[in-house]
């Protein structure tokens, strides 16, 4: 890894709290650790009980999204810069989940496209985004409805 992409890797996690990163092979028998590894990260804290499920639900949905989403990738980019990324951090009482998944070259533009049309939108409109894809039962190839996307 570039000393740049070090220094950038370590300005974002520095800070105190608990950090879990990681890149490697994903398989749907790590869920049920995941889901220990959320419990014991909520466990010393005094956060409310929908939020601690509330956290779990969102940490199981990304992760087995990079399973059941990711692109097949050449053995260089699984092993190297395309890899996905599954990162959960506290910091300050807060907690971020983060999922970085590879796409194939083909679905990157009209990706691009889908993101730019829900940009700018407040929490509201994309609640009504989602509820209105899950009404019309409509779902990608891959099966997931999400955001229309």
């Amino acid at each position: 890894m570039e000393l740049a992409a070090v220094h950038t890797l370590y300005d974002a996690l520095a800070g105190g709290g608990t950090v879990f990163l990681y890149s490697g092979s994903f398989h749907d028998e790590h869920t049920v650790h995941l889901i220990s590894l959320g419990e014991q990260m909520v466990a010393g804290t005094d956060m409310e009980r929908s939020m601690r499920n509330k956290l779990g639900f969102i940490m199981v949905e990304s992760y087995q999204n990079i399973i059941r989403h990711r692109a097949q990738l050449g053995h260089a980019l699984e092993t190297g810069a395309g890899r996905s990324v599954f990162l959960v951090r506290e910091r300050n009482a807060m907690f971020e989940v983060v999922a970085i998944n590879a796409i194939p070259d083909d679905e990157a533009q009209e990706l691009r496209s889908i993101l730019a049309r829900i940009d700018g939108h407040d929490q509201k409109q994309l609640k009504e985004m989602f509820l209105r894809a899950l009404q019309s039962g409509k779902t990608t190839e891959r099966g997931g409805a999400g955001l229309g996307l």
